[in-house]
């Protein structure tokens, strides 16, 4: 059977490759064609060319407004953006923050490694500290020295981790070793479990207790 040809049709394959304006019609109501001519008036254009400058903003229009299909995964909350590497990539869960484990670990390693390097100055000395002492006080022990023995080691006094009560005065501490003062030219040292609540209790309100260390090994 042979199909009907309808002259009102439009021939699609001609319009892709046409290079010529062609018409384009279409039926309305008669207070809409008035308003649209009067329109054109005010504009100084013709009715034709002033519906056709309509047609093309607003096709321009849509065409700026619409998202991509990767802006519509972001609308929608599928592109979340690495909080390690700064790209974009698809969640395949709701509290992803990281595009692959990597990205995690590294993140996390490299936030590691810049606290390790920010408090290096300070622990390599608290390490020393650390060190010499444990070698020559164990637990349970109390130990004093001559002052200068723990300096040649290499015994920093700038530095201390926290502050103690021993002997109902407060004392500066290295970790678990607590250093009273009493003889400026010994040191007394004292190994002894930390105890948390009590360092929370005995943060030093005088100004003067800062200058233990300084006192103890006369330091200006």
């Amino acid at each position: 059977m042979k199909e009907k040809h309808n002259p009102k049709a439009l021939n699609l394959s001609a319009l892709k490759y046409a290079d010529t304006n062609v018409t384009l019609g279409f039926n309305c109501e008669p207070k809409l064609k008035l308003q649209l001519a009067q329109d054109a008036e005010k504009a100084g254009l013709t009715l034709s060319s002033y519906v056709k400058d309509l047609v093309i903003k607003s096709d321009i229009n849509k065409q700026s407004s619409m998202p991509t299909k990767k802006e519509n995964k972001k609308i929608s909350g599928f592109v979340q953006t690495c909080q390690h590497s700064g790209k974009d990539f698809t969640k395949k869960r709701k509290n992803m923050i990281y595009a692959s484990a990597k990205e995690r670990r590294d993140f996390h390693n490299q936030k590691a490694a810049e606290l390790r390097r920010l408090k290096s100055p300070i622990d390599r000395f608290l390490d020393k500290n650390f060190i010499i002492l444990s070698d020559l006080v164990k637990e349970g022990e109390i130990k004093t020295f001559e002052k200068y023995e723990l300096l040649l080691k290499g015994f920093n006094p700038n530095v201390f981790t926290h502050y103690a009560k021993y002997d109902g005065k407060i004392c500066p501490c290295f970790y678990h070793f607590i250093l009273p003062t009493k003889n400026p030219n010994k040191v007394t040292v004292i190994y002894q479990p930390i105890d948390f609540q009590e360092i929370q209790s005995s943060v030093p309100k005088s100004s003067k207790l800062g200058n233990i260390f300084k006192k103890l090994f006369k330091i200006n």
